[in-house]
Protein backbone atom coordinates (compact mmCIF):
# COMPACT_ATOMS: atom_id res chain seq x y z
CA UNK A 1 0.00 0.00 0.00
CA UNK A 2 1.31 3.42 -0.96
CA UNK A 3 1.34 5.96 1.86
CA UNK A 4 1.28 9.72 1.44
CA UNK A 5 4.99 9.80 2.39
CA UNK A 6 5.74 7.35 -0.45
CA UNK A 7 3.75 9.46 -2.90
CA UNK A 8 5.63 12.60 -1.79
CA UNK A 9 8.97 10.85 -2.31
CA UNK A 10 7.97 9.74 -5.81
CA UNK A 11 7.04 13.30 -6.76
CA UNK A 12 10.16 14.96 -5.43
CA UNK A 13 12.95 15.91 -7.81
CA UNK A 14 15.87 13.52 -7.43
CA UNK A 15 19.52 13.87 -8.39
CA UNK A 16 21.60 11.44 -10.44
CA UNK A 17 25.32 10.78 -10.36
CA UNK A 18 27.49 11.69 -13.35
CA UNK A 19 27.84 8.09 -14.63
CA UNK A 20 24.08 7.44 -14.43
CA UNK A 21 23.28 10.70 -16.23
CA UNK A 22 25.79 10.04 -19.00
CA UNK A 23 24.51 6.47 -19.47
CA UNK A 24 20.92 7.65 -19.79
CA UNK A 25 21.76 9.96 -22.70
CA UNK A 26 24.32 7.64 -24.29
CA UNK A 27 21.42 5.19 -24.87
CA UNK A 28 19.81 7.94 -26.97
CA UNK A 29 23.00 8.69 -28.94
CA UNK A 30 24.23 11.76 -27.03
CA UNK A 31 27.19 12.58 -24.84
CA UNK A 32 28.47 15.84 -23.34
CA UNK A 33 29.60 17.00 -26.81
CA UNK A 34 26.20 16.33 -28.41
CA UNK A 35 25.49 13.68 -31.04
CA UNK A 36 27.65 10.56 -30.87
CA UNK A 37 29.24 9.71 -34.21
CA UNK A 38 27.72 6.54 -35.67
CA UNK A 39 24.67 6.58 -33.40
CA UNK A 40 21.12 6.22 -34.70
CA UNK A 41 20.46 9.75 -33.47
CA UNK A 42 23.37 11.12 -35.53
CA UNK A 43 22.19 9.41 -38.69
CA UNK A 44 18.43 9.90 -38.40
CA UNK A 45 17.56 12.92 -36.27
CA UNK A 46 17.07 16.37 -37.73
CA UNK A 47 17.98 19.47 -35.79
CA UNK A 48 17.09 23.09 -35.29
CA UNK A 49 19.05 25.67 -33.35
CA UNK A 50 18.32 29.06 -31.79
CA UNK A 51 20.66 31.58 -30.22
CA UNK A 52 20.27 34.13 -27.44
CA UNK A 53 22.44 36.58 -25.50
CA UNK A 54 24.25 35.43 -22.34
CA UNK A 55 22.44 36.13 -19.08
CA UNK A 56 19.24 35.88 -21.10
CA UNK A 57 16.56 38.18 -19.69
CA UNK A 58 13.60 36.10 -20.86
CA UNK A 59 14.90 32.78 -19.50
CA UNK A 60 11.59 32.02 -17.74
CA UNK A 61 9.63 32.54 -20.96
CA UNK A 62 12.00 30.33 -22.96
CA UNK A 63 11.91 27.70 -20.20
CA UNK A 64 8.11 27.82 -20.27
CA UNK A 65 8.04 27.15 -24.03
CA UNK A 66 10.37 24.18 -23.61
CA UNK A 67 8.32 22.73 -20.73
CA UNK A 68 5.08 23.06 -22.72
CA UNK A 69 6.70 21.10 -25.56
CA UNK A 70 8.08 18.43 -23.24
CA UNK A 71 4.47 17.76 -22.27
CA UNK A 72 2.72 15.97 -19.46
CA UNK A 73 5.66 13.69 -18.80
CA UNK A 74 5.96 10.85 -16.35
CA UNK A 75 9.73 11.40 -16.19
CA UNK A 76 12.08 14.04 -17.48
CA UNK A 77 15.84 13.65 -17.21
CA UNK A 78 18.12 16.68 -17.29
CA UNK A 79 21.89 16.33 -17.28
CA UNK A 80 24.18 19.29 -16.68
CA UNK A 81 27.11 18.08 -18.80
CA UNK A 82 29.36 21.07 -18.34
CA UNK A 83 29.43 24.30 -16.39
CA UNK A 84 31.61 26.92 -18.08
CA UNK A 85 32.04 28.82 -14.80
CA UNK A 86 32.56 25.84 -12.51
CA UNK A 87 30.42 24.47 -9.68
CA UNK A 88 29.50 26.76 -6.81
CA UNK A 89 27.00 24.51 -5.01
CA UNK A 90 29.40 23.30 -2.33
CA UNK A 91 30.66 26.68 -1.18
CA UNK A 92 30.00 28.13 2.26
CA UNK A 93 29.28 31.55 0.77
CA UNK A 94 27.18 31.13 -2.35
CA UNK A 95 27.82 33.44 -5.29
CA UNK A 96 24.83 35.75 -5.84
CA UNK A 97 24.14 34.45 -9.35
CA UNK A 98 24.06 30.87 -8.03
CA UNK A 99 21.93 31.52 -4.93
CA UNK A 100 18.62 30.82 -6.70
CA UNK A 101 19.77 27.39 -7.87
CA UNK A 102 21.48 26.46 -4.58
CA UNK A 103 18.31 27.34 -2.65
CA UNK A 104 16.18 25.30 -5.09
CA UNK A 105 18.54 22.32 -4.95
CA UNK A 106 18.69 22.42 -1.14
CA UNK A 107 14.88 22.63 -0.92
CA UNK A 108 14.73 19.38 -2.89
CA UNK A 109 17.04 17.60 -0.47
CA UNK A 110 20.24 17.47 -2.51
CA UNK A 111 23.15 16.31 -0.39
CA UNK A 112 25.79 16.26 -3.15
CA UNK A 113 27.19 19.10 -5.21
CA UNK A 114 26.16 19.68 -8.81
CA UNK A 115 29.53 18.32 -9.92
CA UNK A 116 28.92 15.05 -8.04
CA UNK A 117 25.26 14.67 -9.02
CA UNK A 118 24.65 16.65 -12.24
CA UNK A 119 21.56 14.68 -13.25
CA UNK A 120 18.05 15.81 -12.34
CA UNK A 121 15.07 13.50 -12.53
CA UNK A 122 11.67 15.19 -12.59
CA UNK A 123 8.41 13.27 -12.16
CA UNK A 124 4.79 13.81 -13.10
CA UNK A 125 3.49 17.10 -11.78
CA UNK A 126 6.94 18.71 -11.53
CA UNK A 127 6.69 20.97 -14.57
CA UNK A 128 7.14 24.09 -12.42
CA UNK A 129 10.37 22.68 -10.99
CA UNK A 130 11.57 21.77 -14.48
CA UNK A 131 10.81 25.29 -15.69
CA UNK A 132 12.79 26.77 -12.78
CA UNK A 133 15.71 24.44 -13.52
CA UNK A 134 15.78 25.30 -17.25
CA UNK A 135 15.62 29.04 -16.54
CA UNK A 136 18.63 28.80 -14.21
CA UNK A 137 20.55 26.59 -16.68
CA UNK A 138 19.97 29.15 -19.44
CA UNK A 139 20.95 32.06 -17.21
CA UNK A 140 24.13 30.41 -15.89
CA UNK A 141 25.14 29.06 -19.31
CA UNK A 142 25.23 25.35 -18.55
CA UNK A 143 25.58 22.68 -21.23
CA UNK A 144 22.48 20.66 -20.43
CA UNK A 145 20.64 17.78 -22.13
CA UNK A 146 16.89 17.22 -21.58
CA UNK A 147 14.61 14.33 -22.51
CA UNK A 148 11.22 13.03 -21.42
CA UNK A 149 9.25 9.86 -21.85
CA UNK A 150 6.55 11.77 -23.79
CA UNK A 151 8.42 13.37 -26.70
CA UNK A 152 11.11 12.17 -29.04
CA UNK A 153 12.83 15.54 -28.93
CA UNK A 154 16.18 15.90 -27.19
CA UNK A 155 16.93 19.47 -26.11
CA UNK A 156 20.48 20.69 -25.60
CA UNK A 157 21.20 23.99 -23.91
CA UNK A 158 24.69 25.22 -24.73
CA UNK A 159 27.03 27.63 -22.96
CA UNK A 160 27.58 29.02 -26.47
CA UNK A 161 24.20 30.78 -26.02
CA UNK A 162 22.38 28.24 -28.14
CA UNK A 163 19.33 25.99 -27.77
CA UNK A 164 19.52 22.89 -29.95
CA UNK A 165 16.54 20.67 -30.76
CA UNK A 166 17.08 17.13 -32.04
CA UNK A 167 14.00 15.40 -33.41
CA UNK A 168 12.61 12.74 -35.75
CA UNK A 169 9.66 14.97 -36.69
CA UNK A 170 9.87 18.74 -36.46
CA UNK A 171 8.23 20.26 -33.35
CA UNK A 172 6.60 23.09 -35.34
CA UNK A 173 4.96 24.91 -32.40
CA UNK A 174 8.14 24.87 -30.32
CA UNK A 175 10.25 26.05 -33.26
CA UNK A 176 7.81 28.89 -33.87
CA UNK A 177 7.82 29.93 -30.21
CA UNK A 178 11.62 29.77 -29.93
CA UNK A 179 11.85 31.75 -33.17
CA UNK A 180 9.82 34.46 -31.44
CA UNK A 181 11.84 34.37 -28.20
CA UNK A 182 15.34 33.82 -29.64
CA UNK A 183 17.16 34.12 -32.94
CA UNK A 184 17.41 31.21 -35.40
CA UNK A 185 20.95 29.83 -35.73
CA UNK A 186 20.99 28.47 -39.31
CA UNK A 187 24.80 28.37 -39.29
CA UNK A 188 24.87 25.67 -36.60
CA UNK A 189 25.78 22.13 -37.71
CA UNK A 190 25.85 19.55 -34.89
CA UNK A 191 27.07 16.59 -36.92
CA UNK A 192 29.89 14.89 -35.07
CA UNK A 193 33.36 15.47 -36.41
CA UNK A 194 35.33 12.30 -36.91
CA UNK A 195 38.14 12.02 -34.39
Amino acid sequence: MMTSATIFQKLMVSFLLQADSAAEFRKRGFDEDGLIDGSRAASRMSWSAFSYQSRVRNAEEIAGALVVHLGDFLTCTAWVCRRALGDHTGENVVRPDWSRYVAWRTAHGATRTLGEAPGHLFGRGESADLREFIAVALYLGWDTLLKTDKTRTIVKLSHDDRIELYHFSAPAELKSELGRLCEPAPWFDPRPRRR
